[in-house]
């Protein structure tokens, strides 16, 4: 409930009214034209009323600051609760498989791996030099905070970068059905679609995940739902699961997870970061690019599928 109470206040911050700034006056400050304007002009018809409009203006728009203000710490305790949830989750998780198990190496930050992107849905430009690689789950907190970095590293590199988008799973009960339903959408030539409703439906709109809500989304998009529930339960299952498998063997267990032109880079962070391995990626292929038979288009295959290590050593 209290969810469903900051998704219908929250549209009160998105093109509401401006907090004030440096530039703009406190709704408490003097503002020209407005109610203490009207009240110090020289009294005549109508004077009065428009001075008790603006006091009521002035009013309503405090109101509606701290109405946003209320939403901002309202949303702030939905992300920390998201994510004690999450970690909940990978907790018990863990547990499940057994305390007695070694654990797996994880990837070399300094290595490069051969991340495949075959028939992987993607953003950006087509040949690219920099492919990162985004494998994320919809039920992550943290593949939800990176969707914003992804939007602004498209517009900061453009025709140089490309973002590929690969599920993996790291709780099942929740994520699995949504990743299928992804893929069955993109199996329609609408991968994008489904994906951005499902964040904005079902993750921002109150987590649910079930599989009638996900079918609801994709009728919305005009998909072919008889063919569409068929790939979900089907050729989607079997995808899901082999992704799962290629991307462990290269040393992943958990989203949301980065591999820049096969570079290893985890967890939800700072903008520079991600910025300072694509600025050494853009150089390292400026240097191949044009030599030895490497273009663009041929640059991800011959560099990182050629080269990279194909499992964690």
């Amino acid at each position: 409930m209290v969810w469903a109470v900051g998704v219908a206040l929250s549209a009160l911050s998105c093109g509401g009214a401006a907090r004030p700034g440096a530039s703009e006056p406190a709704a408490s400050e003097p503002v020209a034209g407005g109610a203490e304007g009207a009240a110090a002009a020289p009294a005549g018809d109508g004077d009065e009323e428009h001075a008790r409009l603006r006091e009521a203006i002035v009013r309503q728009e405090q109101r509606i600051q701290m109405l946003t203000e209320r939403v901002d710490r309202l949303a702030e305790r939905l992300d920390q609760q998201a994510e004690a949830a999450h970690r909940a989750d990978a907790a018990a998780d863990r547990a499940a498989v057994g305390a007695g198990r070694q654990a797996r190496p994880g990837p070399d930050a300094a290595a490069v791996y051969a991340v495949p992107i075959a028939g992987a849905p993607f953003r950006g430009a087509k040949s690219a030099p920099v492919t990162v690689v985004r494998s994320f789950e919809f039920a992550c907190p943290y593949s939800h905070r990176t969707n914003a970095t992804m939007d602004q590293l498209l517009a900061d590199y453009g025709n140089d970068i490309k973002i590929v988008y690969r599920d993996f799973v790291v709780h099942p009960r929740h994520a699995t059905v949504p990743a299928r339903a992804a893929c069955a959408a993109r199996r329609q030539g609408k991968y994008f679609q489904m994906h951005d409703l499902i964040w904005t439906r079902a993750w921002e709109g109150g987590r649910d995940f079930s599989a009638e809500h996900m079918e609801r989304l994709a009728g919305e998009l005009g998909l072919d739902m008889k063919r569409w529930r068929k790939d979900l339960d089907g050729a989607c299952a079997d995808e899901l699961r082999a992704g799962q498998e290629e991307l462990t063997r290269l040393g992943q267990s958990g989203t949301p997870t980065f591999w820049i032109n096969g570079r290893y880079l985890s967890g939800a962070r700072p903008i520079e970061q991600f910025k300072e391995i694509i600025e050494q990626e853009l150089a390292l292929a400026k240097e191949r690019i044009g030599k030895k038979g490497t273009t663009r288009a041929s640059y991800y295959k011959k560099w990182v599928l050629g080269k990279g290590k194909k499992k964690v050593e």
